[in-house]
């Protein structure tokens, strides 16, 4: 059971993480309600996601 969710979570964060790239290297704007996400709001999510990706993989 542990080695399905490492690998479910791992490839979630991953997923994540190439996303929230994606984002700062189109520069896409976010907006939620009234308050703008700046795009290097998008970097910090990348090596936060990209971190427990890895995490989650190497604990498998």
């Amino acid at each position: 059971m542990k080695n399905g969710y490492a690998l479910f979570s791992g490839t979630l964060f991953a997923l994540v993480a190439l996303l929230q790239a994606v984002r700062a290297i189109q520069g896409w704007s976010v907006q939620i309600g009234q308050v703008h996400i700046p795009v290097w709001f998008s970097w910090i999510a990348v090596a936060v996601a990209g971190g427990m990706s890895v995490w989650a993989w190497r604990s498998r």
